[in-house]
């Protein structure tokens, strides 16, 4: 695997991906350092007032770090969705393949790669916005690793539909399509299952039931990212565990479909 490792950090470089996560991170941090300072040393003996500006101000932050994030991870899925593809376009397939290592462990190191290099990268851009927001504005707060937990987590669910997209059709059209389609599948169905009660048919509620809890529901992991990290209570973790059995049953099907393709 660290020779992969390798490979997509050598790829990222050549690919100029440093410089796009870099103008990204540095209109963020432009907009940070133009906002006026804030001071939050309130001259007031009320301390609930205070207390409940510091937390208006830190939750603010981590909205910010969250939307941040968000589009740095969508970048990320984009710009990677090819690289599995073409990793195995003809002419290119046979010189991994012949490499002494099982396809399985060769498929799985090379997204596990990705998801790694990209997601250390965004994590990095991450960090230096939250010490910029520290710096010039004194908000910070540990709790705000919750927010890039969920953000990965997510990077990693996109990752395993993009991964079969790409294996199953060995187009990086079809791997973006086939995300995007599953976000919009997942968009109506959780549109829906919110209204589920005024539904009259009983076979399509549990259909929509069926397809809410099968769906990948990575909105909901955001908010769950963004309630620790402002230290409120989960509702429920149903679309933590729900996603995940999503992406790894993406995987699987991958490694099934990989390991009998013909190249």
């Amino acid at each position: 695997m660290t020779g992969l490792t390798r490979d997509t950090w050598a790829e990222a470089r050549d690919r100029k991906m440093l410089f796009v996560f870099g103008s990204v991170t540095l209109v963020f941090v432009i907009v940070a350092l133009l906002l006026p300072k804030i001071d939050i040393n309130i001259q007031t003996n009320d301390t609930m007032s205070q207390g409940l500006f510091q937390a208006s101000l830190l939750g603010a932050a981590i909205w910010v770090l969250s939307f941040f994030l968000t589009i740095m991870f969508f970048i990320a899925v984009m710009s990677t969705a090819g690289l599995i593809p073409g990793m195995f376009q003809r002419g290119r397939a046979e010189y991994y393949l012949s490499k002494p290592i099982g396809r399985k462990r060769l498929l799985m190191s090379k997204f596990l790669s990705i998801w790694l290099v990209y997601g250390l990268m965004v994590s990095i851009c991450g960090v230096i916005l939250v010490a910029v927001m520290h710096f010039v504005h004194g908000i910070f707060s540990w709790s705000m690793v919750w927010v890039l937990a969920a953000e990965l987590t997510s990077f990693f669910i996109w990752m395993s539909i993009v991964l079969l997209g790409g294996i199953w059709s060995g187009s990086y059209s079809i791997a973006i399509v086939s995300a995007f389609a599953i976000w919009i599948a997942s968009k109506i169905v959780s549109g829906a299952a919110a209204f589920r009660e005024v539904l009259k048919d009983s076979v399509l509620k549990n259909l929509v039931d069926a397809l809410y809890y099968i769906l990948p529901k990575t909105g909901k992991l955001t908010d769950i990212g963004d309630a620790l990290a402002n230290g409120h209570a989960v509702d429920s973790w149903m679309p933590v565990y729900t996603s995940l059995i999503f992406a790894f049953v993406m995987i699987i099907v991958s490694l099934f479909v990989f390991q009998r393709r013909d190249y």
